[in-house]
């Protein structure tokens, strides 16, 4: 008798475990950043949690209106994860003044600290859609690195461009400029001279109808030939590879 109520106990505790590890989300205080509430002097200060289906922001405070954003990741077009902010791009268009623009909303944190996991737990949720710009410490070593600029609007930035066995990376200390991507988020790598690489990525611009983001690359020195062939056949293996994935997946 003894023994079967504690088997019952140990089902039921295995039961909540799994109710808990699947009802996971991450929860931070943040800032909404709003270039409009920013020139009347005022900010709203709210929760930002991030679970299972989407993400939730509660303002907080004695607002009359409080802003309530809630969003199911088959909404977002793209979500951008840097250090200490997070921008969140949706289907939606903004105003019409804006001339066809995506809906954006940009998070930061009141305090210091960044957003800790947040990239691992929205890898498998948003996949492509999801723009790393913080930075991260690849399982495998870099085939070669690079001192670089990064061409960008007016002004560009300074940095390192590294590659590896199945990712590359850029690195600066241009606030939201750096970047991580898998070659799962890379379409194409092109090259004009041994002194320039352009990557191409799944990123969406803000503008042009969401197409995707090009990347460009001065070189401080130069690409060889081999390197830029091994990275471009690279690119290609691991694109052959992901497709034969998905089809066999689908096929099971």
């Amino acid at each position: 008798m003894a023994f079967g109520s504690q088997k019952t106990i140990g089902l039921i505790l295995v039961f909540t475990a799994a109710c808990v590890a699947s009802a996971e989300t991450l929860r931070w205080d943040v800032r909404h950043v709003s270039a409009s509430r920013k020139l009347i002097g005022k900010t709203r200060l709210g929760t930002l949690e991030f679970g299972e289906e989407g993400l939730i922001f509660q303002e907080t405070g004695k607002s009359k209106k409080p802003m309530r954003l809630n969003v199911p990741y088959r909404e977002v077009q793209q979500l951008t994860l840097a250090p200490e902010r997070v921008q969140l791009r949706l289907y939606e268009d903004s105003s019409l003044w804006k001339l066809g623009a995506d809906k954006v909303f940009t998070f930061d944190r009141p305090k210091p600290g960044g957003f800790d996991a947040l990239d691992a737990f929205l890898r498998p949720r948003l996949e492509q859609r999801l723009a790393s710009a913080v930075p991260h410490k690849p399982a495998s070593e870099p085939l070669w690195s690079l001192a670089v600029k990064h061409h960008r609007g007016i002004q560009g930035s300074q940095g390192t461009l590294r590659a590896g066995k199945d990712w590359i990376s850029y690195s600066t200390e241009a606030k939201g400029d750096s970047r991580f991507w898998r070659f799962e988020d890379i379409e194409n790598v092109s090259s004009t001279s041994p002194f320039e690489l352009i990557v191409t990525t799944y990123e969406r611009s803000r503008y042009h109808h969401g197409g995707f983001k090009t990347f460009r690359f001065q070189l401080k020195e130069r690409l060889s030939e081999e390197r830029y062939e091994q990275l471009w056949k690279a690119l290609e293996r691991g694109r052959q590879s992901n497709i034969l994935e998905q089809y066999t997946s689908k096929g099971n």
